[in-house]
């Protein structure tokens, strides 16, 4: 009878630490997104009725490690983030919920690091949104993803409805200074993105020059900023 009353009460602890960490999920973490069920989930990959072009990141639903401001970590099986809602959205107990992006220090989504922070989308206007980070340091690199609607065949009636409509992934990429508030867009002219870094522009130059980089590689520019950042430690 004692050995049955004690898996019965680890059992129940077992149940109540399940709920309590579903209700942190929930509470701490999760606004809640309505219709919170299934119909709901597959509505978020669509444009429209019609077409089926994901909006999602992940094709999949993603495990997800949160690390809250407060240092709480926290581990959600399945989330993913949606490109142009520019939210991340993750299920607890078969509901859908969406991350409170002011709650959050870092997030992880299948190997992807992502920060929210505030930055300018349009001139004098200002948004939180999310950023992966490509390379940390004292600059960081970022991409910011988004979809472009382009329309590749206009009926020659005007009809919209006929018309053939093409959704692109598009990457963007920003930079964040140590101390610095916001992230800001990354400037595509060599000269310009040279002066971005306030220390060791000759040495970027000749490992630029060395390497030959250029600034339409990401792997190019994640090169450039590991390199700055090394010499950022050793001095």
């Amino acid at each position: 009878m004692k050995l049955l009353a004690l898996v019965f009460l680890l059992f129940v602890m077992q149940m109540s630490a399940q709920e309590s960490n579903a209700e942190v999920k929930k509470l701490a973490f999760g606004n809640p997104f309505d219709p919170a069920n299934q119909d709901a989930i597959t509505m978020l990959n669509r444009i429209d009725g019609e077409a089926e072009y994901s909006l999602m990141l992940f094709d999949q639903w993603q495990p997800m490690d949160v690390e809250g401001k407060d240092g709480t970590l926290l581990h959600i099986d399945s989330a993913n983030y949606h490109i142009v809602q520019d939210k991340i959205f993750f299920v607890n107990q078969g509901k859908l919920y969406e991350l409170f992006p002011e709650k959050i220090n870092v997030v992880t989504l299948d190997k992807h690091t992502f920060i929210n922070s505030v930055y300018e989308f349009q001139e004098n206007k200002a948004k939180p949104g999310y950023f992966e980070v490509l390379e940390h340091g004292e600059y960081t690199l970022l991409r910011k993803y988004e979809i472009k609607k382009k329309v590749t065949n206009d009926h020659p009636m005007g009809l919209a409805a006929a018309s053939e409509v093409e959704y692109r992934q598009n990457q963007e990429y920003y930079y964040l200074r140590e101390g610095a508030r916001h992230p800001e867009i990354m400037p595509t002219n060599k000269t310009d993105f040279i002066m971005i870094f306030r220390k060791n522009r000759p040495r970027i130059v000749n490992f630029a020059k060395e390497n030959k980089t250029s600034l339409r590689s990401e792997e190019d520019m994640k090169a450039i900023f590991a390199f700055y950042n090394r010499l950022a430690a050793q001095s």
